[in-house]
């Protein structure tokens, strides 16, 4: 797992409460309540960002890459 990852900033959320309460809370912050996380790092703030707007994405019906392939398999295989 690489500093910097999505992965990265899960572990460090396991030891330090204030980025588990950010992810946590992560559907009901905007990009500007994100950036004004205190005592964050700023790498954090950024995966925290790009997290938000998959998961908004998510809500408004987009389609996870697993479930495109989900779909691509069943249509092959029939």
């Amino acid at each position: 797992m690489s500093r910097g990852s999505f992965k990265h900033v899960l572990a460090v959320a396991k030891k330090k409460p204030r980025v588990q309460a950010a992810l946590d809370n992560l559907e009901n912050m905007s990009e500007d309540d994100i950036d004004n996380l205190q005592n964050i790092p700023g790498w954090i703030k950024r995966h925290l960002v790009t997290h938000q707007k998959t998961l908004q994405k998510r809500a408004a019906g987009y389609l996870t890459p697993e479930e495109i392939a989900e779909i691509m398999i069943s249509k092959t295989c029939s």
